[in-house]
């Protein structure tokens, strides 16, 4: 098991760790099989999760800057 591969993904996503953190405990604790389904599950649904709520920037005026759009 590459030990060193659960803190760079905990560095770079903590959602990513929680999908391959989880795998391996139910790896672990109920069999290969097993594991790899809820891996494989969990890390779809965050997938939709993350996908299905996208960052909105919206545009605002300011009429007390007195900033023309011209």
């Amino acid at each position: 098991m590459d030990l060193g591969a659960l803190k760079r993904i905990f560095d770079f996503s903590k959602t990513d760790f929680a999908a391959m953190a989880s795998t391996i405990l139910v790896t672990l604790v109920l069999g290969v099989e097993v594991g790899l389904v809820v891996g494989v599950g969990l890390s779809i649904f965050l997938h939709l999760y993350a996908t299905s709520r996208p960052h909105v920037a919206s545009w605002a005026r300011f009429p007390e800057l007195h900033i023309s759009a011209t």
